[in-house]
């Protein structure tokens, strides 16, 4: 049953310039929903992004000089390192966290 009360939660966009390109760190979920699929780690406040219930989230972004390693934690079933133009173009992350890697890629002028 969904919450009616607003959870506070944060999503952090990280990226890194590499050899190969502009990479993201993504979390593969653990759980439901959306488990399975790719997304940012933390949590955010778009109205019905999450099926849970109201959420009220900041998002932070940095861009990180190096990759450093990435480990799942919490509900992560995989955490990576993704190529930032391959994630856009497959569109298939949970809840709204596509418009927060492109949001927070313009704010680099990457992507």
């Amino acid at each position: 049953m969904p919450h009616t009360t607003p959870i506070l939660t944060a999503d952090m966009v990280l990226f890194s310039q590499t050899d190969a390109g502009t990479q993201v760190l993504l979390i593969q979920r653990g759980h439901n929903p959306f488990r399975g699929r790719w997304a940012l780690p933390g949590g955010y406040d778009a109205p019905g992004r999450d099926p849970r219930g109201p959420l009220v989230s900041h998002a932070f972004t940095a861009l990180v000089g190096r990759t450093p390693k990435a480990t799942a934690g919490d509900d992560a079933a995989a955490a990576r390192w993704r190529p930032l133009a391959t994630v856009l173009a497959e569109g298939r992350l949970a809840f709204d966290h596509e418009q927060i890697i492109r949001d927070a890629a313009a704010l680099y002028g990457l992507g």
